[in-house]
């Protein structure tokens, strides 16, 4: 996603707006550990499970 970054005196520059990506290693229910990039959010989604 992407936009613009404003200013105090309203000048525009362009900006993007990128996820809060981490690693989180997830042990599936046969044994294997699984290594995803997840963001935050799901992350506490994740852990709450």
């Amino acid at each position: 996603m992407d936009g613009k970054t404003v200013s105090h005196s309203h000048r525009t520059a362009p900006r993007k707006y990128v996820p809060n990506l981490q690693k989180e290693t997830l042990e599936l229910a046969e044994g294997q550990k699984v290594t995803l990039k997840v963001c935050t959010k799901c992350k506490k989604t994740l852990r709450g499970a």
